[in-house]
């Protein structure tokens, strides 16, 4: 797994360490504050931010992907994070990582009902902006360095087709991303992958592989008979984030 934790070194610049957990190294690199919103993102830290006007909107654009916080809430002085090792920057990461986790599990506890009538109606009325908010719920709740969403979709036929009277046929469509998401149409791997889990899409939420040593998680789900497969690296995996998802899907079987 690969974790991007970066500092605000000024308006005009950053400083991004690539954390390897496989290999225990770090890479690191500098951008200029214009590539932030195209850049993979786990933790931002900042110090003295209200310096900082020019950039303050960009941040509030991205303060709702990953965590953005004062690098002192960690006991570590903006001067020291060139010279932070593996270990003290794993650290840091997990410390803020599970606040901002739990933080994300209680706000969806407290809007359960409210999202799972919204997450239906998009259901029904429009399947991409579905998937693309249920993406978010998880990626957010899970707080998931990557997450694809497999899904059975229907392919409509070409004009042409349409012509001879050729009706949509069923097919394997994907949601996918680090950061944001972009849905593709599904190519053989997918499709093999949905058959892969067809047994084990006969629960709500049932997580079929877990490997915490390499955070890969599988999920595997259904709505109204269609299955859902979820595909997420993630840095922990805790009983609430468990419940709440399982509340979420839940919900949307009840709505």
């Amino acid at each position: 797994m690969i974790i991007n934790i970066g500092l605000i070194v000024s308006e005009s610049q950053i400083t991004v360490k690539s954390l390897d957990t496989e290999q225990n190294s770090i890479e690191s690199i500098s951008l200029s504050f214009s590539e932030l919103a195209k850049q993979d993102m786990n933790l931002l830290f900042f110090q003295n931010i209200e310096e900082m006007d020019s950039i303050a909107q960009l941040l509030k654009s991205e303060e709702n992907l990953y965590p953005i916080v004062d690098i002192s809430s960690v006991e570590i002085e903006k001067s020291e994070f060139e010279n932070l090792n593996y270990n003290d920057l794993f650290s840091a990461f997990e410390k803020i990582n599970t606040r901002w986790i739990l933080s994300n599990n209680i706000q969806t506890i407290e809007e359960l009902c409210s999202k799972s009538k919204t997450l239906k109606n998009l259901w029904i009325k429009d399947r991409n902006e579905f998937f693309k908010s249920l993406w978010t719920s998880f990626k957010m709740n899970l707080a998931a360095t990557e997450l694809t969403i497999l899904f059975h979709d229907l392919k409509e036929p070409t004009a042409a087709g349409k012509e001879k009277g050729e009706k949509p046929t069923l097919c394997t469509s994907y949601i996918k991303g680090s950061k944001l998401a972009e849905i593709y149409p599904g190519e053989e791997t997918q499709t093999a992958l949905m058959k892969e889990y067809e047994k084990e899409f006969t629960e709500a939420f049932n997580i079929t592989e877990y490997d915490a040593t390499k955070g890969q998680l599988v999920i595997c789900s259904h709505l109204e008979k269609s299955p859902i497969l979820f595909m997420a690296t993630v840095p922990t995996l805790n009983q609430l984030q468990r419940s709440v998802l399982i509340g979420l899907m839940n919900g949307l079987q009840a709505v």
